[in-house]
C-alpha cells in the first residue's frame, strides 16, 4: 500500500485531523519486479554472450552524409574481440579510437542506418588486424547495432588450405611422371 497524508488545520493553525489516502499498488510492484527480473536476465545475456555486441549512432556531415559513428554501448565480448576497453570506446567515435578504419565499414553501416535493412559482411579490419563476420541492424533511426564474430583463424586456415591445393595442383601439372589420385 502506498499512502499520502496531510494535516487538516483550522483558522488558528491548530491541527484537528489528518487526511490520508491509501492506494493498493500490488500490481504496480509486481510489474516492477517482473521488469527488474527481465532487465537482470538480459543484462546477464548481454554481458556473458560470446558474440561481440555494440550499439552506435551514425554521425552525419552538414549535407547529411555519414562520415563516422559513435559507440554508445559495448559488451565485454566486443571489448575482447576488438582489443579495446569500453572506457576507450563508449562516447567516442570510431575515427577517434581507430583513425585508420577503412571507409567501407562506415559506408556499410551507413546503408543499414539509411535503409533500415539488416545486412551482413565478412571482411578484414586493418586497424585491428582481424577478419570479422558482422551482422548489423537498425534498432531506431540514426543508430545501428552490430553483432560481431572473429573469423580470423578460419580465414587463415582457408588460405592455408588453398595454398596447399595450389601446390598439389602445380605438382600434378608439372610432374614429369604420372600421378594418379585414388
Amino acid at each position: 500500500i502506498e499512502t499520502a497524508k496531510a494535516p487538516l488545520v483550522d483558522e488558528q493553525g491548530q491541527v484537528y485531523g489528518v487526511l490520508g489516502i491509501c492506494e493498493d499498488i500490488t500490481e504496480r510492484k509486481h510489474a516492477e519486479e517482473l521488469l527488474q527480473q527481465s532487465e537482470r536476465k538480459y543484462r546477464l545475456l548481454f554481458e556473458n554472450m560470446t558474440a561481440g555486441f555494440a550499439l552506435h549512432e551514425m554521425i552525419f556531415d552538414a549535407e547529411g552524409r555519414a562520415y563516422d559513428y559513435r559507440y554508445l554501448e559495448v559488451n565485454p565480448a566486443f571489448e575482447r574481440l576488438v582489443g579495446q576497453p569500453a572506457e576507450r570506446l563508449v562516447g567516442h567515435s570510431v575515427l577517434e579510437v581507430m583513425p585508420q578504419m577503412e571507409s567501407y565499414w562506415i559506408e556499410f553501416f551507413a546503408r543499414v542506418v539509411e535503409t533500415g535493412e539488416p545486412a551482413s559482411r565478412q571482411d578484414f579490419a586493418r586497424e585491428v588486424g582481424r577478419y570479422y563476420d558482422v551482422w548489423a541492424y537498425r534498432p531506431e533511426v540514426g543508430t545501428f547495432a552490430v553483432i560481431l564474430h572473429d573469423v580470423t583463424e578460419r580465414k587463415r586456415a582457408e588460405a592455408a588450405l588453398e595454398r596447399e591445393r595450389d601446390l598439389v595442383r602445380r605438382i600434378m601439372e608439372t610432374s614429369p611422371v604420372g600421378i594418379m589420385a585414388l
